[in-house]
């Protein structure tokens, strides 16, 4: 890139930055008052009004996307961390449900370790993980088993012909069926149907998704790149599959992204529960300050 190029693209690099620092707030710490400024990121001062909605349409707008085909860039293979924000799915419905239901008693019954995405195999599976521990032994994990595939030339000709032009974010998403602790779940025939998921902006840090609703959907990654944005931006048809190897998907390389900082050290390892039960993340918040005014 020449010098110019070279400037636009911190600029636009600072812009998104910045749009993430308020998102990663209007998604987890919102709740947060006007006089707890000293628990805010420095600098940043009270809340805008802005919703997480308006700050995620703000980021999917900023042209050239950091990384213009996201639906067929080899870096969607990731392990990816649901944060609950904007209309909830009818899981992250259930998820909540689930949640306030566990806080209603004197003792722990459910604890979410895990509300995460896991896409793999070149972009042509998916799977929804809510692993629980309940009443602090037992662990279950409820896997949600989808295909991916990107959508061809008939697709646009027939069913999704609204969605021409967006061969680069459109992937047709079929559901599989569900898993529990590794036993399958029988599910109603009608849910085997297929739906659009398209992948408005990804970068190295959050993925923009919108399912056939159009609502917008935060994800984290949550696991390390195998190639940087600079390595991979616009040469995805240049490499040939068989020479490009699987981005790995490895517990032990999982790291939040920098953005969510102060979640991380204001919640711990409450986090994940806190990232899709919003009330929990308040009360949570709200036990935190109390303990910090009585000290």
């Amino acid at each position: 890139m020449d010098k110019q190029e070279v400037d636009t693209y911190a600029i636009l690099e600072e812009e998104r930055n910045n749009l993430k620092k308020q998102l990663a707030q209007k998604a987890i710490t919102n709740f947060i008052i006007a006089d707890d400024v000293d628990l805010q990121p420095e600098g940043e001062g009270v809340l805008s009004e802005e919703t997480a909605e308006t700050i995620m349409k703000q980021l999917e707008q900023i042209k050239p996307l950091p990384i213009p085909r996201p639906a067929t860039h080899y870096s969607l293979n990731a392990d990816w961390s649901f944060v609950f924000t904007g209309v909830p799915t009818i899981g992250m419905k259930l998820i909540t449900l689930l949640s306030r239901m566990s806080a209603m008693f004197p003792w722990e019954i459910l604890d979410f370790t895990d509300v995460s995405l896991q896409v793999s195999d070149k972009q042509t599976k998916a799977m929804a993980i809510v692993s629980v521990t309940i009443c602090g032994t037992f662990d279950w994990e409820l896997q949600v088993c989808t295909s991916l595939r990107r959508p061809k030339e008939k697709d646009f000709d027939g069913t999704y012909r609204e969605f021409r032009g967006e061969e680069g974010t459109l992937l047709l998403e079929h559901f599989q069926g569900i898993w529990l602790n590794g036993v399958k779940i029988p599910t109603p025939e009608q849910w085997k149907t297929t739906r659009t998921l398209e992948i408005t902006y990804m970068d190295s840090d959050i993925m923009i998704a919108r399912t056939s609703g159009g609502e917008p959907h935060l994800l984290l990654r949550n696991s390390p790149l195998c190639y940087t944005l600079e390595e991979m931006v616009g040469h995805e048809d240049e490499i040939e599959d068989d020479i490009m190897e699987e981005c790995s998907i490895d517990d032990e390389g999982k790291k939040w992204t920098e953005f969510f900082s102060d979640a991380i050290e204001m919640y711990g390892k409450r986090l994940t529960r806190c990232l899709v039960d919003r009330d929990f993340g308040k009360e949570e918040y709200s036990a935190q300050r109390r303990n910090r005014d009585n000290n």
